[in-house]
């Protein structure tokens, strides 16, 4: 399953690094993968199991842990595959959100791409304009 999920994310754009179950520095916790995809960190867990509600939420409480030392500023956490229970994403300080497959975040990524384009478009129209001073 963690060799497809590296497969199927190249679907969608280059994966600059993708280490399996890395040990985190100062973090009660091991993911699956740590991973740069789409110039962002990610860390991935792949639930093979369905898990309980207690199970769910101390793994969320040690992500929750971790961010709130200060260690993780602009990650986030991808839970993919088996879902048995549903949990309110708002209610965590990091960006978390469950998938059953890659392919559940296309319009997303798509979105996200024509965001980057416009200020991608909006810093070279404005570097174009601005006058040179010699």
């Amino acid at each position: 399953m963690i060799n497809q999920g590296f497969i199927d994310r190249r679907k969608y754009g280059a994966v600059n690094r993708y280490e399996i179950e890395p040990s985190i520095e100062n973090a009660e916790f091991i993911p699956d993968v740590s991973c740069n995809w789409l110039d962002i960190d990610w860390y991935l867990e792949f639930q093979n199991s369905l898990y309980t509600t207690k199970q769910m939420y101390s793994k969320l409480d040690k992500y929750s842990n971790y961010y709130y030392k200060g260690e993780w500023k602009a990650g986030r956490l991808l839970i993919i595959r088996k879902i048995n229970m549903q949990f309110k994403a708002e209610d965590y300080p990091f960006k978390v959100k469950q998938i059953n497959s890659i392919d559940d975040l296309k319009e997303d990524i798509l979105s996200m791409r024509e965001v980057r384009l416009r200020e991608f478009k909006g810093r070279s129209y404005n570097a174009y304009k601005t006058p040179r001073i010699s």
